[in-house]
């Protein structure tokens, strides 16, 4: 039975018998975040991967190419108790890890996504089979199409889908 602390659950995804879900400490300072693992047969907590003080909160996980990838979401909203922005939404980044979930790129987001965004953040991400990345953010009942760049550090914003009833937040396939 799983008895630790767990503060902001996020957006998680089922991969070879186990949900793997993003964790952060929000709204909490230093931010913190981890990757917390259950049996989906059970429902047994099996692992967990902890970050620490990294990037910012984590937002959401995902599965492709072989490697897993996430949001580590910076916020400018300022929390109960602070003196200034939680992270400023401007240092978001859209993580790949490898299977020991150990970050081996980032990239930014468009300023011009990044201000639809504010003052939270990327909260949900999914890889499509087209190869595109579909990312949300916290509040619109709007999909962000992304690609990768070939070169620098920016991803590509390609397009943007409306989805009534949709309030942003984590986003999945069916």
């Amino acid at each position: 039975e799983f008895t630790g602390p767990l503060d902001h659950l996020d957006s998680g995804m089922v991969w070879q018998g186990r949900l793997y879900a993003a964790h952060s400490n929000y709204p909490f300072w230093p931010m913190t975040s981890s990757i917390e693992i259950w049996d989906t047969h059970s429902m047994a907590h099996v692992a967990s991967h902890n970050f620490g003080i990294l990037l910012g909160s984590m937002t959401w996980l995902d599965r492709h190419e072989g490697e897993w990838w996430g949001a580590f979401a910076n916020y400018d909203k300022v929390q109960d108790g602070m003196g200034f922005p939680y992270g400023e939404t401007r240092n978001t980044v859209v993580v790949r890890m490898d299977n020991n979930f150990q970050v081996l790129q980032n990239w930014t987001l468009p300023e011009s996504l990044l201000a639809r965004m504010t003052p939270m953040s990327n909260s949900g991400g999914s890889w499509g089979s087209d190869g595109l990345l579909y990312l949300t953010g916290h509040d619109y009942p709007e999909i962000y199409v992304m690609r990768l760049p070939d070169t620098g550090s920016e991803q590509e914003w390609v397009a943007t889908v409306e989805v009534p009833g949709l309030n942003g937040q984590g986003i999945a396939w069916d």
